[in-house]
Order: C-alpha cells, then sequence, then structure tokens
C-alpha cells in the first residue's frame, strides 16, 4: 500500500516554558527559516497469510524465509533511496523522498517474491 503524507515543520521546545513563551519563540524559530514542507510516500509490506505458512512449513523453514524476506526486502528499500521506518516481523513500514521511488520497489519486491517462491506459496 503507498500513501503519499505532506507535512509541515514544528518546532520543539522544553515543557517548562509558559505557554505565551512557548508560543512566542516557536514564531521566532519558525519565521526565520520559514515553515519547510516535507512530502514522503510510505510503503507497507507484509508477508500475507504468515500464521498458515508457518504451520505449514515449520519453524526452522520460517526462519529461513524471514532471514531471505528481510536481507531481500532491506536490500531492495535502501537501492530505491528508501529508508525502513519500522519492521515488523514479516513486514516493513518504509518513507521514500517520491512516490515513484516507492512504486519501483514495490514493483521490485513483488518480482523478487514471485522469483524466490515459483510455487506462489509466499505473498508479500
Amino acid at each position: 500500500r503507498l500513501f503519499r503524507v505532506t507535512g509541515v515543520q514544528t518546532c520543539a521546545l522544553p515543557i517548562s516554558f509558559s505557554a505565551a513563551t512557548q508560543a512566542a519563540a516557536c514564531d521566532a524559530e519558525l519565521s526565520s527559516e520559514g515553515p519547510k514542507r516535507v512530502t514522503r510516500t510510505f510503503l507497507f509490506t507484509d508477508i500475507v497469510g504468515s500464521t498458515d505458512l508457518v504451520q505449514t512449513i515449520g519453524d526452522e523453514a520460517w526462519n529461513d524465509v524471514l532471514r531471505w524476506h528481510d536481507d531481500t526486502l532491506q536490500t531492495l528499500i535502501a537501492s530505491h533511496r528508501g529508508e525502513v521506518v519500522h519492521a515488523t516481523g514479516d513486514g516493513f513500514f518504509a518513507s521514500f523522498a517520491s512516490a515513484e521511488e516507492a512504486a519501483a520497489c514495490a514493483v521490485s519486491i513483488q518480482r523478487s517474491t514471485t522469483t524466490a517462491s515459483s510455487s506462489g506459496s509466499i505473498q508479500v
């Protein structure tokens, strides 16, 4: 799944400041540089039916699948200039500077899992 999110830079100050002081400091900090707009595209992956797959192939084979999955996806994400934000065990949450890079990465992931699993038993 691909999501495009646009955010605005915020200001973080110690909680000990009063609300008025915090607001004034934030205004001063943000006005000096001006707000910065950041656009990122997120990619979420997951091995489809992983619970059933573990029961079918057993723990040892599952560990081999996870090692292959983690190594392959981390390499593909990095090669498309993405970064892993969070790993979930059988999936990743990754961030990309462009939707094109995220989509190209998703296609590469699909191709690599199709090639690695000729039986089609592993789907990401």
